[in-house]
């Protein structure tokens, strides 16, 4: 006995209604492969197919008992080469009356030749994997990196990631070719780090000076961050989204960490750090509030912070907490987004 799968939605409404004029279709549809399943559905989702039938009888007798290229050939007037076998790759549960026609199209056309290529070698070619791949550049349409990515935000915030790491110095030719190789989720992560810390920083908020090296580029933040065992690493996208800028400050054999913040349309210092965020001696932290005090910039605390709701609550917040250095939070790659 043929395996009886069960499907829902417009397909089901659909065949009911035949079965009004010839019993069967639904059952029909129950017992069929998941590709004639598709097939049936392909047809029934157009409302200009190429073969029309005198009566939902005589349509209904058609459905059950034609070849799945004559059914195909009826919907859509030619049978693209490819078109069957990514219809018999689309899972059990029928599409929406979209997909069909827009399935079609990719496999009839040749103006996308990277599609008719995914098409070809992924292994589930329903809606989902084709939303991803259209969110993607060209370039990495492959069954590899389209099945590593979850869903079509995180397609869309990998490519916008792309275009903004670009226009802050890296090589788009080198992230594609090396982001072309991914096969998992994890892969893409560490894609994401590693071309990360290769990028150059928006303009430093003070000049430089012997005393004062702004932080220019996420590698000599990475570098920073290993020297004075901190967490600046973590704050990578509040730099490159300009709402932070890091800097070391030094006098004679001390040094320090200067963090400015971006807050109330200015820039503020927040704190300072030594090694290990030990407190720096009262002369460097004098040294860093004069030289920044003659460009403009503040400690934090200079002016209170405005009022809200929950600010009661802050003064009792422990001390901000810092993740291993190379741990990327899931959403990764929208993170990296949001310095737009």
């Amino acid at each position: 006995m043929t395996n009886i799968t069960p499907f829902t939605g417009w397909l089901l409404q659909e065949a009911v209604a035949l079965d009004d004029a010839c019993p069967g279709v639904t059952v029909h549809l129950l017992r069929a492969s998941f590709e004639r399943r598709h097939v049936i559905a392909a047809y029934l989702s157009r409302r200009d197919c190429f073969r029309h039938f005198a009566s939902s009888a005589e349509l209904s007798r058609f459905l059950m008992t034609a070849r799945h290229d004559d059914i195909l050939a009826a919907a859509f007037g030619a049978v693209p080469v490819g078109l069957r076998s990514a219809l018999s790759r689309a899972g059990p549960t029928p599409h929406g009356r979209r997909y069909y026609g827009y399935l079609n199209a990719l496999h009839a056309s040749k103006a996308r030749p990277e599609m008719s290529h995914l098409l070809k070698t992924i292994a589930c070619t329903g809606p989902k994997n084709l939303r991803i791949a259209r969110a993607l550049p060209a370039t990495l349409r492959n069954g590899r990196v389209v099945t590593a990515i979850r869903d079509e935000a995180t397609a869309r915030s990998l490519s916008r990631s792309i275009d903004l790491m670009e226009s802050a110095g890296a090589d788009r030719r080198g992230m594609l070719e090396a982001l072309g190789k991914a096969t998992t989720f994890e892969d893409i992560r560490a894609w994401a780090r590693r071309w990360a810390f290769k990028l150059n920083f928006p303009a430093h908020p003070v000049a430089k000076s012997p005393a004062y090296t702004p932080i220019e580029s996420a590698n000599d933040l990475k570098e920073m961050a290993v020297h004075y065992r901190n967490c600046a690493r973590s704050y990578l996208t509040d730099v490159l989204d300009a709402r932070a800028a890091f800097a070391t400050i030094s006098m004679g054999k001390e040094s320090a960490v200067a963090h400015l913040i971006w807050e109330r349309g200015r820039w503020w210092l927040d704190d300072l750090y030594g090694r290990r965020n030990a407190a720096p001696s009262k002369v460097l932290i004098a040294l860093a509030h004069s030289h920044l005090a003659d460009h403009g910039v503040l400690p934090r605390d200079a002016q209170p912070l405005p009022m809200r709701k929950w600010s009661c609550l802050r003064r009792f917040e422990p001390p901000r907490v810092c993740r291993r250095p190379w741990v990327v939070s899931h959403a990764a790659i929208s993170m990296l987004s949001a310095a737009a």
